[in-house]
């Protein structure tokens, strides 16, 4: 189609029509929605989820650290290095940041029977952490807690497809939560496999949100490959 090119976006701009992208956040009524419907879905049960909501609010968390992505990242099993991947992650972050571990009960009562639990309880306790109760994906804590601050962001490598479809299956708030991991979460990773603060890659979400959007009336569509099919 003449009206039609497949483009790449450079510095926020279409390479065609030079226009800029746009970041395109959940809006209030969406985040309510899906804080509501984790609320009653996921949370129903759970008696200190009042205490979670002010724990965040005292300490203006804004950088959320999925702890049981990161431990198995790179290795099929949890060890010293597991926690000193989470350690290089918080101490870069927390420069900028306030960070906030979010790991489920079951690491902490695992670590104390390590070889090396001495070197990571060291860790361990250097952190600002939450940990996350049996019988509740821990997942849904840092999800939750991004949704009540607009700054916010998760570091996790998780695509979070599950809990689309766990979302999607009881409510229509799946592109809203789709719409959120793309504004909000940070992928990383250790070049090398050599855990330290010169080999982390951190990817910030880019500064313009990938789904269709209408810029000066020229359409645009994200295709799987990373490029943009740009339509005036």
């Amino acid at each position: 189609n003449e009206n039609s090119k497949i483009v790449n976006i450079v510095d926020n701009k279409c390479k065609n029509c030079g226009n800029k992208l746009l970041s395109i956040d959940l809006v209030p009524n969406e985040k309510l929605n899906l804080q509501n419907n984790i609320e009653s879905v996921y949370f129903n049960k759970n008696k200190n989820l009042n205490k979670y909501k002010n724990f965040l609010t005292k300490n203006n968390i804004n950088m959320f650290i999925d702890a049981g992505n990161i431990l198995y990242f790179q290795s099929g099993q949890i060890n010293y290095n597991s926690f000193l991947k989470i350690d290089v992650i918080v101490k870069h972050l927390e420069k900028d940041y306030n960070v906030l571990v979010i790991i489920h009960q079951r690491h902490f009562n695992n670590l104390k029977k390590m070889d090396d639990k001495e070197k990571i309880l060291k860790l361990y306790n250097s952190w600002k952490k939450y940990e996350t109760p049996y019988h509740l994906n821990d997942d849904w804590y840092f999800i939750y807690g991004c949704l009540l601050n607009d700054k916010s962001y998760i570091v996790t490598n998780d695509k979070l497809r599950d809990h689309q479809f766990k979302v999607s299956e009881k409510t229509n708030l799946n592109n809203t939560l789709a719409k959120l991991i793309d504004r909000r979460v940070i992928r990383y990773d250790f070049k090398n496999k050599k855990y330290n603060d010169n080999n982390l890659e951190l990817k910030f979400p880019n500064e313009y949100s990938t789904e269709i959007q209408k810029v000066n009336n020229i359409w645009h569509f994200p295709i799987n490959n990373g490029s943009w099919v740009c339509y005036k």
